[in-house]
C-alpha cells in the first residue's frame, strides 16, 4: 500500500534507479513466494469444499484435500456452502478471471462466463431448496428449467477438430435428405492428458469453451448447396479437475488446481446459474476450410497462440 507513495510524484526526494529497481524485486519476491502460495492454498480448499458439498465420497478427493480438515457444512438454516464473505471474495475471483480471458483473446469463453449472471435461474427458490435439486446444478443436465442462448457465430470453424468432424459427415449426409440431421459428440479431451489434449486441438480457445458436453448437428440445406451446422451444450460448472500445475517457490511447489469445482459451489449457492447454449451458423457445402487438406487455415488469435506456447512450454519442462 505504500508503494505508490514511495515511487510516486509526491514523494519530494529523487529516487536513484537502484531504489526502484530494489524495491520491485522485492515486492516480485513477497509475491512470488508468499502471495501465490495463499493464493494456491485457497484455491485448493475452496474447491474441496465445493466437492465436499457436491457430494462426491471422501475416497474420490485428490490427495491434496488431506491438507485440510473439512468440516460438514453446518448452515442448516440458509442451506449455503459459503459464507457471505466468501461467496464475494470467489465472485470477484470469477469477475477477474473472465477479464483475463477476454485479454487473452478467449472472447466466446468469457461471454458464457458473463451471461451466467443474467440468466434465469433453473431452480425457482433455489434458496430453499434441499442440496439434491442444487447438485444437478453442476451437471451438463443444470440447463433444465433455464434459459437457452442461440448465437449465430461460426466461431468453433477455427478448430480444426470440428473442421475435421463435419468434413467426416459429408458423405453420411449425402444419403441423408436434407431435413435429416446427423449428430456427432465433440470430445476435445480425454482423461489421461485434459490440458494437453486441448492444446493438440490448436484451438484451446474452441475446446475450453465447449468443453466434453458438446454436440454437433450437420443437416443439408434444401437446395443441397449449403450445411446448416449447430453446437448445442449446456454451459456450468462442474467438480471435476481435469489437471494441476505446479508453481515452484522458494518454499517449495505449490500445487494448484485446474478445475472450476469453486464455482460449481458458487452456483449451488445461487450466485452463478447455468444455461443451455446453441451455436448456429451456415457453410458452404464445397467450403474449403473442410475440403482443401493442401491448405491450413488458421483463425487462432495471437493472444491465443501466447497462451498455447507458454502451456507447452510448460508441460514440456514438467516432465523433465
Amino acid at each position: 500500500m505504500a508503494l505508490p507513495w514511495f515511487l510516486g510524484p509526491l514523494n519530494p526526494k529523487k529516487m536513484h534507479w537502484s531504489t526502484y529497481l530494489f524495491v520491485y524485486v522485492g515486492v516480485f519476491l513477497v509475491f512470488w513466494n508468499i502471495g501465490l502460495r495463499e493464493y494456491a492454498q485457497q484455491y485448493r480448499y475452496y474447491s474441496c469444499r465445493s466437492k465436499q458439498a457436491y457430494g462426491v465420497p471422501a475416497n474420490r478427493y485428490p490427495n491434496w484435500c488431506q491438507e485440510f480438515d473439512l468440516i460438514e457444512p453446518h448452515r442448516r438454516s440458509t442451506r449455503k456452502i459459503f459464507s457471505h464473505r466468501e461467496r464475494i471474495a470467489i465472485r470477484i475471483h470469477h469477475l477477474t478471471e473472465l477479464v483475463f480471458l477476454r485479454v487473452l483473446g478467449f472472447t466466446e469463453r468469457s461471454r458464457t462466463g458473463w451471461k451466467m449472471y443474467r440468466v434465469r435461474s433453473p431452480v425457482e427458490g433455489l434458496e430453499f431448496g434441499n442440496m439434491g435439486e442444487r447438485r444437478r446444478l453442476c451437471t451438463d443436465k443444470g440447463h433444465l428449467g433455464g434459459e437457452t442462448q442461440l448465437i449465430l457465430s461460426d466461431f468453433a470453424m477455427s478448430s480444426p477438430y470440428v473442421r475435421n468432424t463435419i468434413a467426416t459427415q459429408i458423405p453420411e449426409l449425402d444419403d441423408l435428405h436434407h431435413w435429416q440431421n446427423e449428430e456427432s459428440k465433440l470430445l476435445f479431451y480425454n482423461n489421461n492428458h485434459p490440458l494437453q489434449a486441448l492444446i493438440a486441438q490448436d484451438s484451446l480457445h474452441v475446446g475450453s469453451t465447449l468443453q466434453n458436453n458438446s454436440s454437433l448437428f450437420a443437416k443439408l440445406s434444401k437446395d443441397q448447396k449449403h450445411l446448416n451446422l449447430s453446437i448445442q451444450s449446456s454451459v456450468y460448472y462442474s467438480t471435476t479437475t481435469i489437471d494441476k500445475i505446479m508453481i515452484p517457490t522458494l518454499f517449495g511447489e505449490q500445487l494448484l488446481p485446474i478445475d472450476n469445482a469453486m464455482y460449481c459451489g458458487l452456483t449451488m449457492d445461487g450466485w452463478l446459474r447455468p444455461y443451455f447454449q446453441q451455436w448456429n451458423w451456415q457453410i458452404p457445402i464445397r467450403d474449403p476450410r473442410i475440403h482443401d487438406r493442401g491448405v491450413e487455415y488458421r483463425s487462432i488469435d495471437s493472444r491465443e497462440e501466447f497462451a498455447i506456447s507458454f502451456l507447452k512450454r510448460y508441460l514440456a519442462s514438467s516432465k523433465k
